[in-house]
């Protein structure tokens, strides 16, 4: 019988079976690598945002050159509103953030991955099988229904942010509005300036021709050169005031400064007129059904409230199973072997402390959003009445008569009948006039604006009101 053969080869297999062991730990760890993503860097590139942002531009010429239905050159405020959708940074900015909760949603409720554990131990003293080798795969199977509160969880915040991004929208189509209007006042009173510069350009020219035939006196046919000097004054001040306006629609279009954008002079959409104040509970209850600040705070509350869940499912322990396999001196033995969490000390109770605190909270949110709305539509509401009469009084009453007198002192100048001084007071009244016309049309169509944003969209066809 051959002894040392036989030692020869046990020690040969002694050294061999630790080897393949690691091979198969190898082969077990390879799909798990294979899993595994690598990371892909994005760095900025500032020079690529500033090309891509002078190059909005051109959309702003395409509508430009389109024109609008009524055949006006440049852009109409519809077209603007298109443009706005399309090109603000900060709706951009909310599309993204929205698209992260719908990324994180298509992925919520996935079962965690198994874990893979081996362990390798070498026995000090002289036997024959020195390695204790062994090894298991653990899976984690859900016991409660923390997978669904995880994915209702999920939904709930992707509406949220969707619903925040629309609200965002909502906001930004009547900012537009209200810059648009800004400009067309500050366009139409630097226009309105520019005539008068010119009208009392002809009236100093009428003045020093008197003047020259002995009908006028000298100083008073100077106060025309003085008033069209100061009005022109005035005139360059109010052209700049309609550059800067100009700037900041670009601006709130998403468009860069010098963007060749030739906004169309608009003083508000055509709207319906606003009927009678509504009341308390009416306006709550149209805020409640369709205000975008509203849905957005109200799916906020259905997050807060999907949270809280989650974190109380999070309470009830998970049980991890699986197969073990272990080789002891030489001898193989499989099993299995599991684990189960107890929630005696932690218990998840900071978490569900927090989480039943922010439901709180998102409750008092959503019933101040609501009451916030409720008052900024009625606040509006009294704005534009009160807007509206006073832009029919001036049209009604006021124009009118300075019309007259103005027309009546021109002709009555020409005559010789009528001091220089009667004829620019009645200039200015005129100029006067039509500035407050301006002023008065722009504030009540921002009052109407105003109505609308806190009305919120108008119920589609077949909706419950």
């Amino acid at each position: 019988m051959d002894l040392e053969g036989s030692e020869s080869e046990s020690r040969f297999q002694n050294r061999a079976r630790p080897r393949r062991d690691r091979r198969t730990a190898a082969l077990w760890l390879l799909p798990a690598l294979l899993a595994c993503r690598a990371y892909e860097p994005a760095p900025l590139d500032d020079a690529a945002h500033r090309d891509a942002w002078l190059a909005r531009a051109h959309d702003a010429s395409a509508a430009d050159s389109a024109g609008d239905d009524s055949g006006a050159e440049g852009v109409a405020l519809l077209d603007g509103l298109a443009l706005a959708l399309a090109h603000r940074p900060d709706l951009r900015a909310a599309r993204a953030r929205a698209g992260i909760s719908a990324a994180g949603a298509a992925e919520a409720g996935r079962l965690d991955d198994p874990e893979l554990s081996w362990s390798a131990l070498r026995i000090t003293e002289d036997v024959d099988d020195r390695w204790v080798l062994s090894g298991g795969l653990a899976f984690t199977i859900p016991l409660g229904d923390r997978r669904d509160a995880e994915k209702d969880l999920a939904a709930a915040e992707r509406r949220a942010a969707a619903l925040a991004a629309a609200e965002l929208e909502w906001d930004a189509v009547h900012d537009v509005e209200l810059a648009w209007l800004a400009w067309t006042a500050a366009r139409l009173r630097a226009d309105e300036s520019e005539r008068l510069v010119r009208v009392l350009g002809e009236l100093a020219a009428q003045a020093a021709e008197l003047s020259q035939q002995g009908e006028l006196s000298a100083d008073e046919a100077a106060l025309f050169e003085v008033e069209r000097a100061l009005e022109r004054s005035r005139s360059i001040g109010l052209v700049g005031e309609a550059d800067a306006a100009a700037i900041e629609l670009r601006a709130a279009l998403g468009l860069a400064p010098d963007a060749d954008l030739r906004p169309v002079p608009s003083l508000g959409l055509e709207r319906a007129p606003l009927g009678a104040p509504s009341g308390a509970a009416a306006m709550h209850t149209d805020a409640a059904a369709r205000h975008p600040l509203v849905a957005r705070l109200r799916a906020e509350y259905d997050a807060a409230e999907q949270r809280l869940r989650r974190e109380i499912a999070r309470t009830r322990p998970d049980l991890t199973l699986g197969p073990q396999l272990e080789d002891d001196e030489g001898q193989a033995r499989i099993g299995l072997f599991g684990g189960l969490p107890l929630p005696i000390w932690n218990a998840n109770r900071r978490a569900i402390a927090e989480a039943s605190a922010a439901r709180a909270a998102a409750r008092i949110a959503f019933e101040a959003g609501l009451e916030q709305v409720v008052a900024q539509r009625a606040a509006g509401e009294a704005r534009a009445a009160a807007q509206r009469e006073q832009r029919v009084e001036l049209e009604r009453v006021v124009t009118p008569l300075v019309d007259r007198r103005a027309a009546e002192a021109t002709r009555l100048f020409g005559l010789g009948e009528s001091t220089g001084l009667v004829l620019l007071a009645s200039a200015r009244s005129a100029h006067d006039a039509k500035l407050a016309w301006i002023d008065a049309r722009a504030a009540e169509a921002s009052a109407r604006v105003e109505v609308e944003r806190w009305t919120g969209p108008a119920p589609a066809e077949g909706d419950e009101e």
